[in-house]
C-alpha cells in the first residue's frame, strides 16, 4: 500500500519510518510531510492508501486535513502522544489510532486493518463494492448490503442506522454523507432527519402532521412536499 507519513517531528517521522520499514515491508512510503499543507500535495501527486497523521501540529492540525477532502481518497491512521483525541478521531472515521511511543504490535494491527479493508476493496467486482456499506467504529469495520438498510436517523454529527436483522450502528458520520452515499438504491431523505428505504414502506398516513409507517413498525415523521413524491414514486413502481 502506498503510504505517507503526517508529522511536524523530523524524530518521530524517522522512528515511524523505521518501524515501517523493519515490520511492515509490504508498505511502500511514498512521502513524509510535517503540515497539512505539505500533505495534501503529496496526496494529490502520490496519490497515497494510507495515511499515519499526527494530530497537534503548527497552523492546521491533523483533523484540518479532512476539510479538503470530502471523501478522502485515503485510510487513516492516527499516531499521537495525545489520548484524549481518540474520540475525535473516531469520528474521523479512522481506521485505527495509535499512541507514541508507537507499539510494534498496535501497528502491525492496524496495518493489517488498512491491508482487509484494501484487499475487499480490490478484490471484488465494482457492481458488489458499490452495493456494500462500510461503517467503522472504534474496533472494527462493519461491512453490510445497502440493500439491508431500513432507514437511517440523524443523531447531531453521527447517523444512526438501522438495519434488516440486526442491532442498529451508530457511526460517526452525518446524515448527509449515507444521503449520498445511499443514492441511486432506493432511498429519500423524507424529513430533515430521516433517511429511509422506499422498499419498507407500508403506509402513509392523510393527516396534517404526516407520518409514515415502515416494516419494522416505526413511523418516521414525513414533509408535505416529500409525502407527494414518494406517493408518485411508489405509484411508479
Amino acid at each position: 500500500m502506498r503510504t505517507i507519513i503526517v508529522d511536524d517531528e523530523k524524530y518521530s517521522r524517522k522512528l515511524l519510518k523505521e518501524l515501517i520499514q523493519k515490520y511492515c515491508p509490504d508498505l511502500e512510503l511514498v512521502g513524509s510531510c510535517e503540515n497539512v499543507k505539505e500533505a495534501i500535495k503529496a496526496i494529490i501527486n502520490k496519490k497515497p492508501e494510507l495515511i499515519f497523521l499526527d494530530i497537534e501540529m503548527p497552523n492546521e492540525d491533523g483533523f484540518a486535513l479532512f476539510e479538503y477532502f470530502e471523501e478522502p481518497p485515503f485510510e487513516t491512521i492516527f499516531a499521537t502522544a495525545y489520548s484524549e483525541y481518540a474520540i475525535k478521531a473516531i469520528r474521523q472515521s479512522a481506521l485505527d489510532y495509535l499512541l507514541k511511543p508507537i507499539n510494534k504490535d498496535e501497528l502491525l494491527t492496524a496495518v493489517a486493518k488498512a491491508k482487509e479493508k484494501r484487499t475487499l476493496q480490490t478484490s471484488q467486482p465494482a457492481s458488489i463494492l458499490n452495493s456494500k456499506l462500510f461503517l467503522p467504529s472504534q474496533d472494527h469495520i462493519a461491512i453490510i448490503d445497502k440493500s439491508d438498510i431500513i432507514r437511517c436517523e440523524a443523531q447531531a454529527n453521527y447517523t444512526l442506522i438501522h438495519i434488516q436483522n440486526k442491532p442498529a450502528i451508530l457511526v460517526s458520520k452525518n446524515l448527509k454523507h449515507y444521503e449520498t452515499m445511499l443514492d441511486g438504491f432506493g432511498f429519500m431523505r423524507v424529513h430533515r432527519g430521516h433517511l429511509v428505504n422506499l422498499g419498507e414502506i407500508t403506509e402513509i398516513s392523510r393527516i396534517k402532521n404526516a407520518f409514515i409507517t415502515l416494516k419494522d413498525g416505526s413511523n418516521i415523521p414525513i414533509t408535505s412536499d416529500k409525502k407527494k413524491e414518494v406517493m408518485e414514486l411508489l405509484k411508479k413502481n
